[in-house]
């Protein structure tokens, strides 16, 4: 008897982990007749949504579960919830969330539309990551922290807009930056053709431009003096690029990966030679004066 409930234990546990739980989550049906899978923490009386598979159509998360009994609040949705879910295509986020976990969308191809509640303050790194089919994401004003490559390779992501009155980012023209404006955070992966970034930006931040296929040249200002790691990478439509700033801005990591090193790199007449020298720069094969007026 006992080597027979070892048996099935194991067989339980298999199951479980084939539909990408753990042995210690646990599904609620809810009143949709969804099931979803949550952990529940009994101390503070919440729940997070942890690993789902296989969902499609759309599903709507409860403020509230009950298990056992007992309530639990939804304030979390846990890290790779619902990664790989291809058929999901709408998610109803309740206003108990206050964080979406690291990969909690990822590669949700069918996601075509997503609404953030005012009570969510962190969406983690991935989060949103390969949505091919979002086609637009609004920010809300208590959102304190966004993840690397959260909204990345979202291909036909056309503007990502922020509430007023958030602290911490700011939109323009559909492209995220921070509230001062000074760091360019994320270009839509939807854009198309040319990007002038606005003068007063100074920082481009870790792969800001990362995946943007169809952007066909871009404008930096003289005021851009740092570009991070992965920022143009992976923007295979790019054709040209012009920067106005004569010294070159320091480059954090390899920030054109998979761009034709070939294509036009245009600078101030006076600092073609500054540029053919510096780091990450020279890897333009062909870097020529800005053309005159």
């Amino acid at each position: 008897m006992e080597k027979m409930k070892k048996i099935l234990l194991a067989v339980i546990c298999s199951v479980l982990t084939n539909f990408g739980a753990t042995a210690s989550d646990t599904w609620v049906v809810n009143s949709d007749g969804n099931t979803i899978w949550y952990k529940f923490n009994e101390e503070k009386k919440t729940a997070s949504v942890t690993f789902n598979r296989g969902y499609a159509g759309s599903i709507s998360i409860p403020e509230e579960v009950t298990y056992n009994g007992k309530k639990y609040r939804v304030t979390t949705i846990g890290i790779y919830a619902f990664e790989g879910c291809k058929g999901l295509t709408s998610v109803a986020i309740p206003k108990s969330v206050k964080a979406i976990g690291e990969g909690a969308f990822e590669r949700c191809y069918g996601l075509a539309s997503v609404t953030i509640p005012s009570s969510v303050t962190v969406i983690g790194s991935t989060a949103f990551y390969l949505c091919t089919g979002l086609t637009s994401v609004t920010i809300p004003s208590s959102v304190t922290t966004i993840g690397t490559w959260a909204f990345s390779f979202c291909d036909k992501l056309e503007k990502i807009d922020v509430e007023k009155g958030n602290s911490n980012y700011s939109s323009e023209n559909g492209v995220l930056f921070d509230a001062s404006k000074k760091t360019l955070v994320r270009c839509p992966g939807g854009i198309k053709g040319e990007y002038i970034i606005p003068k007063g930006v100074t920082t481009i931040e870790e792969s800001a431009f990362l995946g943007c296929t169809g952007l066909t040249s871009v404008s930096i200002p003289k005021s851009v003096t740092t570009i991070g790691e992965s920022a143009f990478a992976d923007c295979t439509g790019l054709a040209c690029v012009t920067i106005l700033n004569p010294m070159p801005p320091s480059i954090k990591g390899y920030f054109i990966y998979g761009v034709s090193r070939n294509i036009p790199l245009y600078v101030p007449a006076e600092s073609v030679e500054k540029y053919k020298a510096a780091e990450g720069w020279s890897e333009f094969k062909n870097i020529k004066a800005i053309p005159a007026k």
